[in-house]
């Protein structure tokens, strides 16, 4: 039954148009929200980052000595800004943490906000 409901859906989204329509605004609005974390990064953090060409976040290399799992601890405590340590994402991130965007695809603004946040803290005191 429940296969046989998902064909049925599927089958008629795509006959409509719909899921083609929905899959381009969706497109566009995930395009539009990396935008906006790439501007912040370079106008806050001054990071070496990479341009998202798909996926919901971006990689950043730390500017610092420091381990990315202990920079990222402190981060998080200290500004409220949870980024993850690239060491899981194998050896190139080694000296690297990934920076998701997705959970804020409708809220910029807290995008810009944590951002401004990290930025404050590494001026501050590094």
């Amino acid at each position: 039954m429940h296969s046989s409901a998902t064909a049925s859906f599927l089958e008629e989204t795509l006959r409509s148009g719909f899921l083609k329509d929905y899959i381009e605004e969706i497109r566009g609005l995930y395009k539009k929200t990396a935008d906006v974390m790439i501007k912040a990064i370079d106008d806050h953090l001054g990071w070496q980052r990479l341009v998202p060409m798909g996926g919901l976040y971006t990689c950043c290399r730390l500017p610092v000595a420091e381990e990315p799992v202990s920079f990222v601890e402190k981060m998080f405590k200290t500004t409220g800004v949870l980024l993850i340590p690239g060491e899981g994402f194998g050896p190139s991130m080694k000296k690297a943490v990934r920076i998701s965007y997705g959970p804020h695809c409708y809220t910029h603004d807290l995008i810009k906000q944590g951002i401004k946040r990290i930025g404050f803290y590494m001026k501050n005191n590094h």
